[in-house]
């Protein structure tokens, strides 16, 4: 997926910038319909287990009651929140009904 340098420390690594972007662009696809919430749920996976777990971090999500994700991404064995990523539910959003 995203190409890591790995010689910089676990505890120093840089989130890399296209990890947001990505996550962004997998909720407005979950909600527009386009994925489907097992499509999305293992692209985080893959996302978590390729681009993240070689730096020592780990991603939650979180599904607020308002319709928006929230990211966090930690550092690996700690509570350490290294950066948070909400995506709002598109105002005036309503997902695509397919034609009858």
């Amino acid at each position: 997926m995203i190409q890591i340098d790995r010689s910089v420390s676990q505890s120093d690594a840089q989130i890399p910038d296209l990890i947001p972007a990505v996550l962004r662009q997998l909720v407005r696809l979950r909600l527009c319909q386009e994925l489907h919430e097992n499509e999305f749920a293992a692209k985080l996976r893959r996302l978590s287990e390729e681009d993240l777990k070689p730096l020592g971090l780990e991603l939650q999500v979180q599904d607020l009651p308002d319709g928006a994700t929230c990211f966090l991404i930690k550092q690996r064995g700690s509570d350490k929140i290294r950066e948070t990523i909400e995506c709002p539910r598109m105002s005036g959003f309503s997902p695509r009904v397919a034609a009858a």
